[in-house]
């Protein structure tokens, strides 16, 4: 006795130490309670065969369900989300839901650097690449794949000589004689049709299967949600509803269904393929608006591995795929648990055709997969909103166009448009272009036409030209405004901006630079080189530009919720950052120039007006520069606001500018004749500070200003002194001279 049990002792000790040494590979799965013991059966199978081959790995399989866990699909999604973004090895193997591959594929495996050909080309290629693929790699195996039927009462089609529906409008009148003959006899437990449009995940899926039902041809893509097709199919399915079940039917859930397929206490069901009793049901693709066009959806569970895996787990995970999707276990699968297989060969066999219906699979193809675009969303909030909302319709008789609406804003981003389906504001701002700049090119002609063009002597022309050019480049920057944002958008917005900046700017900065009191070497150049110093500014801004392409702007998602997306630009690159901050740091070093200079001239007799209408333009200028580099920081939630408010700053600097630059030179003094009045005003101005200043005028001949200042020769003032001055160190002949001394 003692013998016998040191050795079985031993045995289990060996046994324990065998499963130790062994690698153990951990998996998640989520499933529903009809499939638990599919999963089970699959773990022991592995483990077995494992064993039997000496592979010494080990599969441990968790699975999450609605019985064993307080986490729903929704949840179990999430949490896989969350282990896979913190690149968590805690499981090595995923069962998941094939509507999440986009989710998860950039943290699963390529299998095919691993696979054989030869492995994939057993299933079927739509299946592959519609459910199973992420950027054209395939990284994931179905498991089982499940088959959204019609499931049709013989007995009572039978009785009342009605054939199985391939159209709605077939269903719908076929249950509503059936079931008014039915209540005729007193059977009230008839039900017309399920519809399965609860507050579970199937409810998205029956959406999406009767709006899909609706497409013009089989080869036809899915309705968008907007359309025409979309609204009748929405229509039917409230006719549905009010005229064969009810809300309570509509939204009754998987165990009422199956009572009802159990009983035959219904009309027709919609429901995944089970095994059910032939006799009493007929299964059938979906039907649809046309005969031959069903929405009947394929879906699955599919396998999948985990790239943060060492080598070792990696090759362990492998012969585990390997197992799982190998056609003898999927055969397997198949005759035990009576469910479908993504291997199409397996339904051309007869023992397979005998335990499930082959022609329920066949008759679905075209395979055709739930595709609701969720861009970058999370796909669970997606599904929770896309289900809300045309319930709000179905349930709760909202307009068919508001919820439509709101569902389309789930994931549309929304943008500037000529079209004024959503908002006339995009029309609006693109005439007001249109207007600015016919207005801008047409006052062109004042510079050719005599007796205006006298007004316009302070510049050469080309200098004129070149101001109202900057304004009008910097007004293009409206049409990166338009469509979609993209990459290039963002820094061709950049590039306008920064260049219709500088070249508007330029010729204050040269009128300025020309009546500057007294000569230097630097500003003697400007002055005869005029066309240099402006393709040196421009060569500079090109550089910066060019610098700025090397690092790209991110396109940044503004979700809204139960609102209108939209993207903005946002330079989160530090060398771009680093380079946009060197543009904008060169703006503000011209509009403080031009600050200073306003500042020393604003007495001098040639500029007096001008300065003033300039110092208006700084202050709006500073303003502008100031919204452009913080909006995109700025939380806007709203994408008319932000799109209005940059359109408007842009409008606002360019009117601006050149109202004030060019347009104020039509309304300017005639140069004949107006100094003397100008020059009384200053000697006005000057003596109400007796305190400061003693003012000496001399009505000979006109030779430039002469001003002593008897105080430090410090830079404040020196400043101070070009500050008082009233004319320049040229001569102007048609001027007076004034001569002011400090009274100390």
């Amino acid at each position: 006795m003692n013998i016998k049990y040191v050795f079985l002792s031993v045995v289990f000790l060996l046994i324990r130490i065998k499963i130790i040494k062994a690698i153990t590979i951990n998996a998640l799965a989520f499933t529903y309670t009809q499939k638990i013991t599919l999963y089970n059966a699959l773990t022991e199978a592995f483990n077995q065969y494992s064993q039997k081959n000496n592979l010494d790995i080990y599969l441990n399989l968790i699975i999450l369900s609605p019985d064993n866990s307080t986490s729903y699909i929704n949840n179990y999604g999430s949490t896989i989300d969350s282990l896979l973004s913190k690149q968590s090895n805690k499981y090595d193997v995923y069962f998941y839901y094939d509507a999440y591959t986009k989710n998860y594929g950039p943290h699963f495996l390529n299998l095919e650097e691993h696979f054989p050909k030869e492995h994939f080309d057993m299933f079927d290629p739509g299946f592959i690449r519609s459910s199973c693929s992420y950027n054209n790699k395939i990284v994931g195996l179905p498991v089982t794949v499940d088959v959204d039927v019609l499931y049709s009462n013989k007995k009572l089609l039978s009785k009342y000589n009605k054939e199985v529906p391939k159209t709605w409008e077939d269903l719908l009148e076929t249950a509503k004689y059936i079931l008014n003959e039915e209540r005729k006899l007193n059977n009230t437990d008839l039900i017309g049709y399920n519809g399965l449009f609860n507050d579970s995940d199937e409810g998205v899926v029956s959406l999406y299967e009767l709006i899909h039902s609706y497409r013009d041809s089989v080869s036809s893509p899915h309705p968008p949600i907007r359309s025409q097709n979309t609204v009748d199919a929405l229509i039917m399915t409230k006719k549905l509803k009010n005229e064969i079940a009810s809300d309570s039917i509509f939204m009754s859930g998987d165990q009422y269904t199956i009572e009802k397929l159990l009983t035959g206490n219904a009309i027709f069901l919609k429901f995944w393929y089970l095994q059910h009793d032939e006799s009493m049901y007929t299964t059938t693709p979906l039907p649809g608006k046309k005969e031959g066009v069903s929405g009947s959806l394929v879906g699955g569970y599919n396998i999948g591995i985990s790239k943060y895996l060492n080598d070792e787990k990696k090759s362990a995970a492998f012969e585990v795929l390997k197992f799982i999707t190998s056609k003898e276990t999927q055969r397997d699968c198949i005759l035990k648990f009576h469910v479908f297989s993504g291997i199409k060969s397996l339904y051309e066999e007869e023992e397979v055709c005998k335990v499930v219906s082959c022609p329920a699979i066949k008759d679905a193809e075209p395979f055709t997969f739930m595709g609701i675009d969720t861009n970058e969303y999370n796909i669970d909030n997606v599904f929770e909103k896309y289900r809300k909302f045309l319930y709000e319709y179905l349930y709760e008789n909202k307009s068919i166009n508001e919820v439509l609406k709101k569902v389309d804003d789930i994931t549309k981003y929304y943008y500037l448009t000529v079209k004024t389906d959503d908002s006339y504001v995009g029309l609006i701002i693109l005439i007001t272009f249109f207007v600015i700049s016919f207005i801008m090119g047409l006052s062109l002609i004042f510079l050719f036409i005599k007796r205006i063009k006298r007004h316009f002597q302070f510049l050469p022309n080309d200098f004129w030209i070149l101001s109202i050019s900057g304004s009008f480049i910097y007004m293009c920057t409206i049409f990166t405004l338009y469509g979609d944002t993209t990459n290039l958008k963002c820094q061709l917005k950049m590039v306008l901006l920064s260049f219709g900046f500088i070249l508007s700017l330029i010729p204050i900065l040269y009128i300025l630079i020309i009546h500057f009191p007294e000569d230097n070497e630097i500003l003697g150049w400007i002055k005869e080189h005029r066309h240099h110093f402006l393709v040196t500014i421009i060569v500079i801004e090109i550089l910066l530009n060019s610098l700025l392409f090397i690092s790209p702007y991110n396109i940044v998602n503004v979700i809204i919720s139960n609102g209108q997306n939209f993207h903005k630009c946002l330079m989160q690159d530090t060398m771009g950052i680093n380079i946009f901050y060197l543009i904008i740091t060169l703006d503000f070093i011209i509009l403080l120039s031009i600050l200073l200079l306003i500042f020393i001239e604003w007495n001098l007799v040639e500029t007096y007006y001008y300065t003033r209408f300039l110092i208006t333009i700084i202050a709006m200028d500073i303003v502008s520069l100031i919204i452009f580099t913080f909006i995109s920081y700025i939380d806007i939630n709203n994408y008319i606001a932000y799109n209005l408010i940059l359109a408007c700053n842009i409008f606002a600097f360019s009117i601006s500018n050149y109202i004030f630059i060019y347009g104020v030179r039509l309304i300017s003094p005639s140069e004949e004749g107006s100094e003397i009045d100008m020059n009384e005003q200053f000697i006005k101005k000057y003596k109400q500070d007796q305190n400061n200043y003693v003012y000496s005028i001399s009505s000979e001949g006109g030779g430039g200003g002469e001003y002593s200042y008897n105080s430090k020769s410090d830079y404040s003032s020196e400043l101070s002194s070009f500050h008082y001055r009233t004319s320049n160190s040229i001569t102007n002949p048609n001027s007076r001279e004034i001569n002011i001394s400090l009274n100390n």
